[in-house]
């Protein structure tokens, strides 16, 4: 009986584990440690996005200061050429020898040096030609006097940057004028003894209303319109027979255009 009891109790632990082991559709179940077992593929991760990066503000461009600033600061020479309109003013004793003048048509031509004083002072100095004169009625007879200057001009000024295209200027100085060339025609005729009774040297006050215009970061144009307002008498009186108090002035309109770098 021992032995029939030990058969049937080995023969049970024999069927046991396969009974256990078996999976409901009569597939083998897998069981811890049993490397044979088929494992379901774990889903995979998905990759966290990344997070976007903020656009990058762009920074302003560093533009550069107005050209004629620029060019103002370091200081700069301009080149003019221009037309004036020239006449003369009488301040005489008796009203009998005013004169009533008609403007004359000349040049001006010469080099200018401007420098900033500061942001919106700065100051002007040059050597200019300056064809000056006027014509008269006397006697029945048409005066005309061609006077040609060499001048400096010596004048400060206030600018200011209206935009990058422009920047407008006022000025306001004297001038001192040498006479190098006459010509005096009564009656269309060369007249010596009048040539000379003109004065050697002319002084006087300059106003200018300009614009300067950059063009590149070197160079500038510009225009201005300037009134000269002479102080000198300009005719020896003396020497013409006429009282000594009376004088004889130069004025003038000039426009000229200039190139500066």
């Amino acid at each position: 009986m021992t032995r029939a009891f030990c058969s049937a109790f080995f023969a049970l632990c024999v069927a046991l584990p396969a009974v256990v082991l078996a999976a409901p559709g009569g597939e083998p179940a897998a069981v811890a440690g049993d490397t044979c077992a088929v494992r379901k593929p774990r889903p995979k991760a998905k990759p966290k996005a990344k997070p976007k990066s903020k656009p990058r503000a762009r920074r302003p461009s560093k533009r550069a200061p107005p050209t004629q600033q620029t060019l103002i600061d370091r200081g700069t020479i301009g080149v003019r050429l221009g037309a004036t309109f020239a006449w003369a003013a009488d301040d005489h004793r008796s009203d009998a020898t005013q004169a009533d003048y008609e403007t004359e048509l000349g040049g001006v031509a010469g080099v200018v040096y401007d420098k900033a004083i500061n942001q919106f002072l700065h100051y002007r100095v040059g050597l200019q030609y300056h064809g000056r004169g006027f014509a008269t009625e006397a006697g029945g007879k048409t005066t005309t006097a061609t006077l040609r200057y060499a001048e400096v001009p010596l004048e400060v000024g206030v600018h200011f940057a209206a935009s990058r295209t422009v920047t407008p200027y006022i000025n306001i100085g004297a001038y001192l004028g040498a006479l190098i060339d006459k010509e005096v025609r009564v009656g269309g005729d060369k007249n010596k003894a009048a040539e000379d009774q003109f004065s050697t040297f002319d002084y006087g006050m300059n106003v200018s209303v300009g614009a300067w215009f950059p063009m590149t970061r070197t160079l500038a144009s510009a225009v201005a319109l300037t009134y000269s307002h002479g102080f000198a008498d300009l005719i020896d009186h003396d020497e013409a027979n006429v009282h000594e108090e009376d004088q004889t002035f130069n004025r003038a309109f000039y426009i000229v255009g200039q190139v500066h770098f």
